[in-house]
């Protein structure tokens, strides 16, 4: 058998077997949605999801998240003052080289 042949019916090979491969994945993904939809009754909430909020609480809900990382990043700052100089002037690096383009 010269090397093409053998190079081709290796491709063959690796063709057949993804082919399989994709039909063993899709099967057991109709399998397991199959399962889910079984278990799940057909009104129930989904507890990871919640209900939706007004624009005027989730900007609360984002005022307090940017409030609690300023003062993780105070913190931070305060026990490490030395990294703080070192990433700021890694940024303005960065920056310059960028506004430069």
């Amino acid at each position: 058998m010269s090397e093409d042949e053998t190079l081709e019916a290796e491709i063959a090979a690796l063709r057949a077997e993804i082919k399989a491969l994709k039909s063993e994945k899709t099967k057991r993904t109709r399998k397991a949605s199959e399962e889910a939809s079984k278990h799940e009754a057909p009104n129930t909430t989904h507890p990871e999801v919640e209900p939706t909020k007004s624009p005027h609480d989730q900007l609360k809900e984002f005022e307090m998240a940017v409030g609690k990382l300023s003062e993780t990043l105070e913190e931070e700052i305060a026990e490490r003052p030395i990294i703080a100089v070192g990433a700021a002037l890694l940024l303005g690096m960065l920056i310059g080289r960028l506004s430069a383009r």
